[in-house]
């Protein structure tokens, strides 16, 4: 391998530093420390940049991108990063080294990365390079309220007033055409926002827009809102919230589970017994789903747009309303509708239809 023709005068720098109990900052962003026992700069590789140079603290598999000259693996001995017991590398190429977090690195400023190669000598990124290139800082990730019996870390902003029981009935779920306020409680790290790291958060990669943060502190006080977009239907949804620069994903999962929510998009695929009926209306239909509430006021049943009324006590997952009449004899097919009160609005597919007979 050949070295820069600067190598041999960086060397002896690095001697003499550690010589003279003092460090050395070059401006390519390679240090040496005093307290590097018997270490010289390395005369293989050099560091000029880091990024992202916001990291989340104690959190596996956050990816780290140093930038810089001479990467090779058969040359580099060992890549280290401050705060972090056991980080994994690839050298992707010889200007670009990627290093994968273990769930150790724990939250602080300047943080350095350290490339140790095979003759000895050593590189250490420096935070403070002019610029900004090689600032490293871990953050403490998102967090979201423990999930219990009485908890729900996620939920429609409407229903946030009302009884943990009539949140599960009509407020976990909102409609896939969007426009839904959603609530979010803060864990034990509250949520923040700023002009250099504004706080954001994305529904199965779906962005929420007009995200506002109520309340400073503590975790009942804590919490932001944000509008829903357009969705397909998810009883499983991923929510990922941005906050301080750093960003953590959660799952949906059973209720009282810790680090997850059991919010929901949209209702359910639904379907229709008898798919078709005179135009005159006035005979029953029998939908079909999932996320219904039993109570009948709280189901609201369309078709075509207009009032299919219920009959009888409605289940979870089954509702009886009587067809209204048709605007005209050769109406066609129409959407059916399921809207529960809380917003969640049923998926819309082909078999979401009703189908008007000519008499």
């Amino acid at each position: 391998m050949s070295f820069p023709t600067r190598a041999p005068r960086r060397a002896r720098v690095g001697r003499l530093a550690v010589a003279a109990g003092i460090a050395v900052a070059a401006t390519s962003g390679t240090l040496l420390l005093a307290g590097t026992a018997g270490a010289t700069v390395s005369t293989i590789d050099t560091i000029t940049a880091v990024g992202p140079h916001l990291v989340a603290a104690t959190t596996a598999n956050q990816v780290i991108t140093v930038t810089g000259t001479g990467f090779d693996e058969s040359t580099i001995a060992s890549v280290a990063v401050q705060g972090c017991t056991a980080p994994t590398y690839i050298v992707s190429s010889s200007t670009s080294l990627l290093v994968k977090t273990d769930a150790t690195c724990v939250a602080g400023a300047n943080k350095t990365v350290t490339i140790t190669d095979s003759v000895g000598g050593v590189a250490v990124s420096n935070p403070a390079a002019v610029g900004g290139a090689q600032a490293l800082s871990f953050v403490a990730p998102p967090t979201i309220a423990v999930a219990s019996a009485t908890v729900r870390p996620v939920m429609t902003d409407n229903t946030a007033g009302l009884s943990y029981a009539a949140q599960t009935a009509v407020g976990t779920s909102a409609s896939t055409k969007g426009g839904a306020v959603i609530r979010v409680i803060s864990g034990a790290t509250g949520f923040s926002n700023s002009t250099a790291t504004p706080l954001s958060a994305t529904l199965d990669g779906v962005a929420l827009s007009k995200v506002t943060l109520v309340g400073t502190n503590g975790t009942a006080g804590n919490y932001f809102t944000g509008v829903l977009g357009a969705h397909a239907a998810d009883a499983a949804p991923v929510l990922k919230i941005t906050n301080n620069g750093v960003s953590k994903s959660f799952v949906y999962g059973a209720p009282a589970t810790a680090g997850t929510f059991d919010f929901q998009i949209g209702g359910s695929t639904i379907a229709v017994a008898p798919a078709f009926g005179a135009s005159e209306g006035g005979n029953k239909i029998t939908v079909t789903g999932t996320g219904f509430s039993t109570t009948a006021a709280n189901d609201t049943v369309t078709v075509g747009g207009v009032a299919c009324p219920v009959s009888g006590v409605p289940t979870a997952t089954s509702i009886v309303c009587t067809v209204p009449a048709a605007a005209s004899p050769y109406v066609g097919p129409q959407t059916v509708k399921v809207v529960v009160t809380g917003g969640l609005t049923s998926a819309l597919t082909s078999g979401s239809t009703y189908t008007y007979v000519a008499q």
